[in-house]
């Protein structure tokens, strides 16, 4: 979703319109985005609560602590991102579109990664780059994934 040029992406930071950190951005969906916020549960919010996102900064039309008392969050937070989260089943590639294996299971912010004929490891959906259909594809290239220091399941 892009709001004055700029695309909301994971990982920025989320204020108030009285400049107050609310949290940082997890989940980018089509009509909404979630919010990871310290001390307090995850929140999902639509894009029309965005004044603006400039140098790398959503601002909200609301103040940090109306955020905080607005209404309870749904029961399912990631309802909104279902087609964007990873599910068991699903064929998981590297940048370079070889397959490495599939998803297993998930678990909070990471996935269990079984691939054929190697251990099973969990890996942090920080490494998702994109999902096309059924399929996952990361930030990395396949040759890497036994390279990196992934936790065993």
């Amino acid at each position: 979703m892009s709001i004055n040029g700029e695309q909301i992406r994971p990982g920025m930071e989320v204020v108030g319109a009285d400049r107050v950190t609310v949290g940082r951005v997890e989940r980018v969906g089509e009509d909404a985005f979630l919010i990871r916020r310290d001390l307090e549960p995850p929140r999902v919010l639509p894009f029309t609560a965005v004044r603006e996102v400039a140098n790398g900064v959503v601002t909200l039309m609301l103040k940090a602590r109306e955020v905080s008392n607005s209404s309870p969050p749904t029961t399912d937070l990631y309802a909104p991102f279902r087609e964007i989260m990873p599910t068991p089943g699903m064929a998981v590639e590297g940048s370079d579109r070889e397959t490495i294996g599939q998803v297993a299971a998930v678990e909070g912010d990471r996935f269990i990664l079984n691939r054929p004929g190697k251990l099973d490891v969990y890996v942090p959906f920080d490494l998702i780059n994109d999902i096309l259909g059924d399929r996952l594809i990361l930030d990395v290239p396949s040759t890497q994934i036994d390279r990196m220091d992934f936790p065993v399941v």
